[in-house]
């Protein structure tokens, strides 16, 4: 769909550089707890028109930075909970290290899983990126 993506870790793995070749991600960088200058990097490159229109996944305090900066913030489930009280939707899976973002999930307030009403996630999607 021509979408750049990426990931931004602060760890560094063999396995997440293969995910990511496999998933022909643009923007990899690893072991990165400093995000911010790495985010105004991709900026400078994507030339997007806002970063509204930016979705992220987090389960670290490193990732809260970013996740206060972009229109969908996603927590995983294993996040800390500092991390889920930011999101707008908490996933059902693990994800980050040893795990993986799931489909299914729920949203901050504990609203139906996103897997269970995708219409809902589809409008407020919209809702953030119009």
């Amino acid at each position: 769909m021509g979408i750049a993506t990426g990931v931004i870790s602060g760890r560094s793995s063999p396995a997440t550089a293969e995910r990511a070749r496999q998933c022909k991600m643009k923007y990899v960088y690893q072991g990165h707890t400093e995000k911010i200058p790495i985010i105004n990097e991709i900026l400078a490159d994507a030339r997007p028109r806002t970063r509204a229109k930016w979705p992220t996944s987090g389960t670290d305090f490193t990732d809260v930075v970013v996740m206060r900066r972009v229109g969908l913030a996603v927590a995983t489930g294993n996040a800390r909970p500092e991390v889920k009280a930011i999101a707008h939707f908490v996933t059902g899976a693990p994800g980050g290290p040893g795990g993986r973002s799931g489909s299914g999930g729920v949203a901050a307030e504990g609203a139906k899983p996103l897997a269970a009403d995708p219409e809902a996630l589809r409008s407020f999607i919209a809702d953030k990126t119009s």
